[in-house]
C-alpha cells in the first residue's frame, strides 16, 4: 500500500483498527487537559474515529486529574476504557504512565485498549514491571504506532494482544484544509524545548538568525488570571471571561485569527461528533488545533523536531524537514509509515538540513 498522503495514512488507520472488537459505547481516558497541540489532534482523532466510523458513544472522557470511578461507572458501565495514545508509554512522562498503569490495576473486568503508542523505557527494570502488571490483565490490547514499539511489546507484553497502527491524528485527513492567510514568512523552526529535544540539533540551529524559532503557540492566551487554576480543563471558564477573551484579548488582538477560528468552528464533522460525545471537550481541542494550523500556516516551510509538527504538515500539505527527538520516537515514526509523503523530509543531521530545505 502506497502511503503518500493523508488519506492513504487515514485508510491505514482504519485497516489496523479493524482488529479491535465491536462495541457501542465505551470510556476514554487520559484525555489532554493542557496546551500541546499534538495531543489534542490526537484525542479529535481519537473522538472522530469513535463516534464515526465506528459509531459508538464516548459517554465519559477524562483526565488524570478529574478521573472519577463513580462518574464512570454511572456513564458507562460494563462497557471498554480506551487509553489516549500519543508518546507517554514509558518513564519519561511519569504521571501519564502512573494513571495508565492505575487504570489498568483497577479495571480487570472490562476490555482495556490503549490506542497507538510509542513505547520507550529508559529503565529495563521499569519495562519489565509494567509488562508483568499489563499481561497480568485479562483482556488488553497494546497499538503501537511504529515497529520499533511494536518489536518490543511484542518482546514483552506477550500476554496482552499487539496491533501497530498510525497515529490517531490521520482520522483528520482532509478536515484541516480551510483556507488561512497567505504564508508570508519563509521559515518556522518549530522547537521544542523539554526533556525529549535533542541537543545535537537544539544548539546549531537556534543560532540561525534568518529563521522564526517558537514551539506550539496555542497557550498565549489561555493560562492567563482568566484560568483559576493552571490543572483545569482550559475551556471550563465562565461564559462572560471567555466572551471577554475572544471577543477583546484575542478578537482585537489578532482579528485575522478570530476571523478564521470563526470559520473553522463551523465544521459540520465537529457538530455531529458532538451528539455522541462530550461536546465542550470537542469543541475545545478543535480550538487548539486550530492554532497549531494557523500558526504554521503562515510560512512557506517549516523544519519542526515535533511529532505532530510533522503530522500537521502532513496533513495540511506543508512542505516541512521532520528532525530526530532525544530517542527513537520521531525517526521510528517516519520510517514506519510517512518516509513516502512528497512535501517531508527527515534529518538525521543538523548538516543535512541545508540540502533538504532546498530539495523541497
Amino acid at each position: 500500500m502506497s502511503l503518500t498522503t493523508p488519506a492513504a495514512l487515514k485508510s491505514a488507520l482504519h485497516d489496523a483498527l479493524a482488529a479491535l472488537p465491536a462495541f457501542e459505547t465505551c470510556a476514554l481516558l487520559d484525555y489532554p487537559n493542557y496546551l500541546n497541540v499534538g495531543d489534542h489532534l490526537i484525542g479529535l482523532g481519537t473522538l472522530l474515529y469513535l463516534t464515526q466510523t465506528r459509531g459508538a458513544r464516548v459517554s465519559y472522557v477524562a483526565n488524570p486529574k478529574n478521573f472519577s470511578e463513580a462518574d464512570l461507572a454511572a456513564r458507562v458501565g460494563e462497557g471498554p476504557i480506551l487509553l489516549q495514545g500519543g508518546g507517554n508509554f514509558g518513564d519519561i512522562w511519569p504521571v501519564n504512565q502512573a494513571f495508565r498503569e492505575r487504570i489498568v490495576e483497577r479495571y480487570r473486568d472490562r476490555p482495556l485498549i490503549l490506542l497507538p503508542q510509542t513505547l520507550h523505557f529508559r529503565e529495563q527494570g521499569a519495562l519489565e514491571r509494567v509488562a508483568k502488571r499489563f499481561n497480568a490483565h485479562p483482556d488488553l490490547t497494546l497499538v503501537l504506532r511504529d515497529r520499533r514499539s511494536y518489536a518490543t511489546a511484542q518482546q514483552y507484553f506477550d500476554g496482552c494482544k499487539v496491533l501497530l497502527a498510525p497515529d490517531m491524528a490521520f482520522q483528520l485527513a482532509g478536515l484541516v484544509t480551510l483556507p488561512f492567510p497567505p504564508r508570508q514568512s519563509p521559515l518556522l523552526y518549530h522547537c521544542r524545548d523539554d526533556r525529549e529535544l535533542n541537543a545535537d540539533f537544539g544548539e546549531a540551529l537556534a543560532q540561525e538568525r534568518a529563521w522564526v524559532m517558537a514551539d506550539w503557540s496555542a497557550g498565549r492566551w489561555w493560562y492567563r488570571d482568566t484560568v483559576p487554576r493552571p490543572e483545569a480543563i482550559y475551556w471550563r471558564v465562565p461564559g462572560l471571561v471567555r466572551l471577554v477573551r475572544e471577543g477583546w484579548q484575542r478578537g482585537l488582538a489578532t482579528p485575522g485569527e478570530w476571523l478564521s477560528r470563526q470559520q473553522w468552528h463551523r465544521s459540520g464533522a465537529i457538530a455531529q461528533a458532538s451528539q455522541r460525545t462530550n461536546g465542550a471537550v470537542l469543541r475545545g481541542s478543535w480550538d487548539v488545533a486550530h492554532s497549531g494550523l494557523y500558526q504554521f500556516s503562515r510560512y512557506r516551510r517549516v523544519v519542526t523536531n515535533r511529532l505532530h509538527g510533522h503530522i500537521l504538515c502532513v496533513l495540511a500539505g506543508i512542505p516541512h524537514v521532520f528532525l530526530p527527538n532525544a530517542y527513537f520516537k520521531n525517526e521510528a515514526f517516519y520510517e514506519t509509515w510517512t518516509w513516502d509523503i512528497p512535501w517531508g523530509r527527515f534529518a538525521r543531521s543538523a548538516a543535512d538540513l541545508p540540502t533538504l530545505l532546498m530539495d523541497l
